[in-house]
């Protein structure tokens, strides 16, 4: 897929913010002096020149463009503190065929029948343990988006399942498209984190 007119379209809805407001409603830092926001992304911090909007260091497009659109859109909305899923996000149903396929499947596989490499990831990646399903936790994928994994393991008569839950404030730091984005890549660092 070709991201270089959504990075482009990212990157002038980026240049039209005031960057200090950017940074405080996003939990980004201003850098005034070096014409910069610094942030973390899934644990790396990621700096980003103003107005230009280059990330460093350089991210996939996608990842790209959803740092962007994070900076952007944030409005420094408290998080709500109540977990809702995909299909409560606005429009979530459009993409719910990707989103089984980029996020949920995966997990499912991965971690469904061996917890043990879930227990590794989640210390890779700085996960902090939940009381849900039979593994869960939650992950700082950015400063205002934490991102929920619940797998329930499988045993000889029943499949693993799993889901991903997100703050309910989800919808108003990233568009439906850029929050299975932040789950997959999300996704995709645990299963790196294992291999």
């Amino acid at each position: 897929m070709n991201y270089g007119p959504a990075l482009d379209k990212a990157r002038r809805d980026f240049a039209r913010k005031d960057p200090a407001v950017m940074a405080r409603d996003a939990g980004a830092l201003w850098d005034a002096a070096g014409e910069r926001l610094r942030l973390e992304f899934l644990r790396e911090t990621v700096e980003v020149s103003y107005p230009h909007g280059t990330l460093r260091p350089q991210l996939k497009d996608p990842h790209a463009v959803l740092v962007l659109h994070y900076l952007a859109r944030a409005g420094g909305v408290r998080l709500a503190g109540r977990r809702i899923s995909f299909k409560e996000v606005p429009g979530g149903e459009v993409y719910l065929g990707p989103y089984q396929n980029r996020v949920i499947r995966p997990l499912q596989r991965t971690f469904g029948a061996r917890p043990e490499l879930f227990a590794r990831a989640v210390e890779a990646l700085g996960g902090q343990g939940e009381s849900l399903g039979d593994l869960a936790a939650t992950f700082w994928v950015l400063p205002r988006f934490p991102v929920t994994t619940v797998i329930w393991l499988g045993d000889e008569e029943i499949a693993p399942s799993a889901t991903v839950l997100y703050d309910a404030t989800a919808p108003v730091y990233l568009p439906t498209e850029d929050i299975v984005v932040a789950a997959s890549a999300l996704v995709y660092a645990l299963l790196a984190a294992v291999k």
